[in-house]
């Protein structure tokens, strides 16, 4: 394993084309609509589930995005290290050496390493 996310894009949807074992059940389950799937391309992502169809599609929405939502924290964390952002932002409510640590460790949480 290198550590790395399947790359994006992941989309929503209900079409999953492998008719082998174990896909069998949860092709039948994303027909019925009692499961979202996100894929990139012929994988299988994840699956989404919710008490309701608009917190199931919201669910997997969420879960779609999530190359880009690393991304975009990655792009928020280059721009706050600046030194002279971060002269301005330490002296806030909430210090920007505070907000980078907790964006570090998100990217931490997400990001499996080998």
């Amino acid at each position: 394993m290198n550590g790395k996310h399947t790359a994006g894009p992941w989309k929503v949807g209900n079409v999953i084309t492998d008719k082998s074992y174990p896909y069998q059940q949860l092709r039948a389950a994303v027909d019925a609509e009692c499961l979202r799937a996100i894929t990139c391309g012929k994988w299988i992502i994840a699956t989404a589930d919710g008490p309701t169809s608009n917190e199931r599609d919201a669910n997997a929405h969420l879960i779609a995005s999530a190359p880009q939502l690393l991304e975009a924290l990655k792009t928020a964390i280059r721009y706050l290290a600046h030194p002279d952002v971060l002269a301005v932002t330490n002296q806030m409510a909430m210090p920007g050496q505070l907000v980078l640590t907790r964006l570090y460790a998100t990217i931490k949480a997400a990001e499996v390493k080998p």
